[in-house]
């Protein structure tokens, strides 16, 4: 009979670290951006595994509890993620370690850190208590909270679009030159964009707009086509197509969201950062 020992290896620190890697060889690399500047805890109360709900007979029953973003609970709190999670605990810790996880917990942890937002909007709030009685009532408190949520996307949008057309107007031109664009694979309806809006933007000349890159000219959904026509020159900078083109897909629906002003909730915000991260992650080696 093997004797098992009752304390971790490692710290609870390492504890987290080992956690977060086993969740990226497994390729749930979302599930592990959820856990970012996350604290772990184990806690062993002293009760015997095999009497609560089943296990080794002298293993003692052991709980993991992760402190994380207050904007990642939800997520983390699915059924399928946690199951995730704990499966991963138990497989971390040492054979010859006596606790059996009997459950993962998430808790709020108000100390990390969140991004700031935008000055304008922070103008926006001081406007609108300087305004008359009338005025607050059609901007009401509600719809300026909105705001404040709405710029951190917005933030985030406009990061992640413009990093997105340097990274391939990059990779582009070390390739194919400063006219790559010429050479490159590109669908007739590609073609047919770049020329219309030319167009559009000869006759709007009081606007302002980057006419440096033919890559400027596309919608953000139609990056992904350049991907997908071109992936012989970009498939060394992610795992592979369906790493990439979903996500670009995904981020693009909100885009469009936030450009006819509509509302987006939590999750959208956080599948936001959560795939700048990811993305910012595989490109930043150029």
């Amino acid at each position: 009979m093997r004797d098992l020992t009752y304390e971790l290896p490692f710290s609870e620190s390492e504890f987290l670290k080992r956690i977060i890697n086993e969740l990226k060889r497994r390729g749930k690399h979302e599930i592990a951006r959820f856990l970012k500047n996350a604290k772990v805890f184990v806690k062993v109360p002293g009760t015997f595994s095999y009497y609560i709900g089943g296990g080794r007979w002298n293993a003692l029953a052991a709980y993991i509890q992760i402190y994380v973003s207050p904007d990642n609970i939800e997520i983390l709190n699915k059924e399928t993620i946690k199951n995730e999670i704990k499966s991963i605990c138990d497989y971390v810790i040492p054979a010859n370690v006596g606790y059996d996880i009997k459950d993962v917990s998430f808790y709020p942890d108000y100390s990390i850190e969140h991004e700031l937002k935008e000055d304008l909007v922070e103008d926006l709030v001081k406007t609108s208590k300087s305004l008359a009685k009338g005025i607050i009532e059609i901007l009401p408190p509600e719809l300026i909270n909105k705001a404040l949520e709405m710029s951190e996307a917005y933030i985030y949008m406009y990061v992640i679009e413009n990093t997105l057309r340097l990274f391939i107007e990059k990779i582009c031109i070390d390739k194919y030159g400063e006219n790559f664009f010429n050479f490159i694979k590109k669908t007739k309806a590609i073609i047919d964009k770049v020329e219309q809006r030319k167009k559009d933007i000869e006759s709007k000349k009081w606007l302002s707009f980057n006419e440096n890159s033919d890559i400027f000219y596309l919608d953000f959904k139609e990056l992904g086509d350049i991907i997908r026509e071109n992936w012989d020159d970009f498939k060394s900078h992610f795992p592979n197509q369906d790493f990439i083109l979903p996500k670009i897909k995904e981020i693009a629906d909100v885009r469009n969201l936030i450009a006819h002003n509509s509302y987006i909730g939590s999750k959208e915000r956080t599948m936001l950062k959560l795939y700048y991260e990811m993305i910012l992650e595989q490109i930043g080696q150029l």
